[in-house]
């Protein structure tokens, strides 16, 4: 693929990887800008009736182990993060296993909901969190506009997402 033609080798932990490993190493590539376990809980974690059985928080931390994902602290709060050119590669890997779809409009549906219940005047840490990760969501979107259509089954659906988080960016 593309990323192992430039890097000359797949990242190494990847190869040690098993099936429910990949699995997730694969779903956790539509984070751009990092994410937590909720997040990855509610995206990436087992589709009913398709692909293996995922433990997120045990995967997340063979990940870690293997290098494939950082685990980092902000604020008091477990963060996790890819470097780009391995997100890349867990990007390939997810449209190999035919996910790529499903995994992004479980993302965009899932900050869509995130905007629908996120109090507009928080001032909590956690609010002030959530509204980095939407405007993390936000950017990521919004870099792909000439891609929205392979981007989710239904472009409107993140046009929606993009507009309703930035009009609620505004009034916090």
């Amino acid at each position: 693929a593309e990323v192992v033609e430039r890097l000359g080798v797949a990242p190494l932990g990847f190869g040690l990887l098993d099936d429910p490993g990949r699995c997730l190493f694969a779903r956790v590539s539509v984070f751009s800008g990092g994410f937590d376990l909720e997040a990855a809980e509610a995206i990436c974690g087992p589709s009913p009736g398709a692909g293996p059985t995922l433990d997120v928080l045990g995967g997340l931390g063979e990940l870690v182990d293997q290098s494939l994902v950082r685990q980092v602290e902000e604020h008091d709060h477990i963060r996790f993060r890819m470097l780009e050119t391995i997100r890349e590669f867990a990007a390939e890997r997810l449209v190999e296993r035919g996910e790529a779809d499903d995994i992004r409009q479980r993302h965009a549906t899932w900050f869509t909901e995130l905007v629908e219940r996120a109090a507009p005047t928080g001032s909590s840490l956690a609010s002030r969190r959530r509204f980095c990760e939407l405007r993390a969501f936000c950017a990521s979107a919004c870099s792909r506009r000439n891609r929205l259509t392979a981007y989710v089954k239904s472009p409107i659906s993140v046009r929606s997402a993009v507009v309703k988080i930035s009009s609620r960016m505004q009034t916090a």
